[in-house]
C-alpha cells in the first residue's frame, strides 16, 4: 500500500473516531450531564429541575421517566404539605372544640354553684334581715315601754341612758342589716354573672353585666389595682348572656392578674389600673379592658388566642381565657383585637354587633 493512501486512510478514520466521539458527546455523555447537573441542583437548592431531551432511543426514555420521577416527587411533595396542613387544621379545630367543653362543662358548674348559694344563703339572709327588722321595731316599742315606766318626770340622766343604750342597739342592728343586703348583692350579682335562666339569646345591658362583674372582683383585688369606668354606650345586645358574661369575665380577670404580676416586680409607687369602657363603633358596640400591666411579648401575642397556650406556670392557668372568649365573640359574629407591650400593658377589645342601635346616653365616667 503506498503512503499517500495510507496516510489518506489514517485521515479518514481519525475523522471517523471524531465524529463518533462528537455524536457520543452530544447524544448520551450530554444528557447524562444533564441529569447529573439536575440532581445536583436539587441537593444544594432542594428544587426539581427537569432535563430537556426529546428522542426515541433508549436514553430518551431514560429522561422521559427521569422527569416523571421528578413530577410525581414534586405532586407527593405538595399532597404532603396539604395533608399536613388538613391535619393542622382538624388539630386545631379539635382543641376548640375541647375547648368549648371545657368552657361548657365551666359555665354548668358556675351554674350549679350559683344556684346552691342561691338556695342556701339567700333564705337565712332573708330570715336574718327579717328578724333584724322586726327587732328594730321591737326595740323602739321598748323605749316607749321604758319610758313609760320612768314617768314624765324622770331624771334627764335616766332618759339619756335609756336613749344612750336603744341607740347602741339600734346601730348593731343598722350594721346586720347592711351586711344582709350586702350578701344579697353578692348573690344577685353572681347570678347576673350565671344567668342560669337565661340559655337562650335575648336582649341584655352590657353595662350591667360589667358592673356586676367588677363588683365580684373588687373585693380581691381590691389593694393595690384601680378600676375606672368610662360606660359611654349601653345599647341592648342580642346574645347568650352567660356566654358573654363569661367573655367579660376572662377579659377583666386577664387584666387583673396582669396588673397584679407587674406590681410584683414594679418599682415604688406604681399603682395598677383597669380601665373598662364601652362606645359605639361600627354599628356596634366596642368593650374594650385596658391596663397598665406586664404585657406580652410579641411571641407570646400571636399565640394569645391558641387553645391551652398559657405563660403562667403548671396549675396556674388552663390557658383558655383567651381562646374561650374569642370563640364565643366570633360565635356572635364579633371581633375580639388584642394590642399589648411588654412592661407597658395590654389593651383588648370586643366588638359585638348591635341589631338596633338606641340614641348613646351621656358619657359616664365612674372611678372604682
Amino acid at each position: 500500500m503506498s503512503a499517500p493512501l495510507i496516510g489518506l486512510t489514517a485521515i479518514l478514520l481519525l475523522t471517523l473516531i471524531l465524529c463518533v466521539l462528537y455524536a457520543f458527546r452530544r447524544t448520551i455523555l450530554a444528557p447524562l450531564q444533564r441529569v447529573g447537573a439536575s440532581l445536583r441542583h436539587y441537593h444544594h437548592h432542594g428544587e426539581r429541575r427537569s432535563v430537556d431531551g426529546q428522542s426515541n432511543d433508549e436514553l430518551g426514555a431514560f429522561i422521559a421517566d427521569y422527569n416523571a420521577v421528578l413530577r410525581r416527587q414534586e405532586q407527593s411533595e405538595l399532597d404532603l404539605i396539604a395533608s399536613m396542613a388538613q391535619t393542622e387544621l382538624a388539630l386545631k379545630e379539635l382543641k376548640q372544640a375541647q375547648a368549648g367543653l371545657v368552657q361548657t362543662a365551666k359555665l354548668a358548674a358556675t351554674g350549679q354553684l350559683t344556684a346552691g348559694v342561691a338556695h342556701e344563703i339567700n333564705n337565712p339572709t332573708n330570715f336574718i334581715a327579717i328578724a333584724a327588722q322586726n327587732l328594730e321595731v321591737e326595740l323602739r316599742g321598748f323605749r316607749e315601754f321604758l319610758l313609760q315606766l320612768a314617768g314624765e318626770e324622770a331624771d334627764r340622766e335616766v332618759v339619756g341612758a335609756i336613749d344612750q343604750r336603744i341607740a347602741r342597739q339600734t346601730e348593731q342592728l343598722s350594721i346586720i342589716l347592711d351586711g344582709t343586703r350586702r350578701i344579697g348583692a353578692i348573690v344577685r350579682d353572681l347570678r347576673t354573672f350565671a344567668r342560669l335562666d337565661e340559655a337562650e339569646q335575648k336582649q341584655v345591658s352590657i353595662v350591667a353585666s360589667l358592673r356586676a362583674t367588677l363588683n365580684l372582683l373588687n373585693t380581691r383585688y381590691r389593694d393595690g389595682l384601680r378600676f375606672v369606668t368610662d360606660f359611654a354606650a349601653d345599647p341592648p345586645l342580642e346574645c347568650f348572656p352567660a356566654q358573654i358574661n363569661q367573655v367579660l369575665m376572662n377579659l377583666l380577670m386577664n387584666a387583673c392578674e396582669a396588673v397584679d404580676a407587674r406590681h410584683r416586680d414594679a418599682v415604688p409607687g406604681y399603682v395598677g389600673e383597669v380601665r373598662i369602657g364601652t362606645r359605639l363603633y361600627r354599628d356596634g358596640l366596642r368593650v374594650e379592658f385596658t391596663d397598665n400591666g406586664c404585657g406580652m411579648t410579641a411571641n407570646v401575642q400571636e399565640r394569645a388566642l391558641e387553645p391551652f397556650f398559657t405563660t403562667k406556670p403548671i396549675g396556674a392557668g388552663t390557658g383558655l381565657g383567651l381562646s374561650v372568649a374569642y370563640a364565643i365573640v366570633k360565635e356572635h359574629g364579633g371581633e375580639l383585637d388584642i394590642e399589648s407591650q411588654p412592661n407597658v400593658g395590654t389593651r383588648v377589645s370586643a366588638w359585638l354587633p348591635v341589631n338596633a342601635l338606641p340614641v348613646p346616653p351621656d358619657p359616664v365616667t365612674v372611678d372604682g
